[in-house]
């Protein structure tokens, strides 16, 4: 995940002689592993049900617990993870794409990635994930709203 956090940003990091903001990456597991999901357990603990969760579900186009052998048409986050590790992932790749850093800015990777996110722009995203841009946008999480410029480290 670091070499997608970068200053200038973008996803293509290195690929396009730009400098890594690891800071960034470790977003998704703070909120997994060192407090929100303790401090707002019913929207962030990585566990079924929660809002995430629920988020995550609609992503994937049904309530996971295994990865099933085709995901849906309908489904826009089909990554192959164990089922702990999508909640990380998921909210990363919602986090990088409405913070425009995916598509928006890096349009050639979309392709890429496209196995397991299937939104390439921030307008996609926010048209699609309604649940999971709620989340990135409320006011009580002051979660980051402009993708790194070097400051974040």
């Amino acid at each position: 995940m670091y070499r997608d956090a970068n200053k200038g940003g973008t996803i293509c990091g290195a690929d396009c002689g730009e400098l890594n903001d690891t800071a960034l990456e470790h977003v998704p597991e703070l909120i997994q592993k060192a407090g929100y999901g303790q401090v707002y357990p019913s929207d962030f603990a990585p566990t079924p049900g929660t809002t995430l969760a629920l988020a995550m579900d609609d992503a994937r186009g049904g309530d996971f617990r295994e990865n099933p052998t085709t995901y849906p048409a309908s489904a826009w986050y089909t990554a192959w993870y164990p089922y702990e590790g999508h909640f990380i992932e998921y909210f990363y790749w919602g986090l990088v794409t409405n913070l425009r850093m995916f598509g928006d800015r890096s349009p050639r990777v979309c392709a890429e990635y496209y196995d397991e996110w299937k939104l390439c722009t921030q307008a996609e995203f926010r048209a699609t994930d309604k649940k999971l841009y709620a989340m990135l946008t409320d006011s009580r999480f002051n979660l980051p709203k402009v993708a790194p410029n070097g400051v974040y480290r």
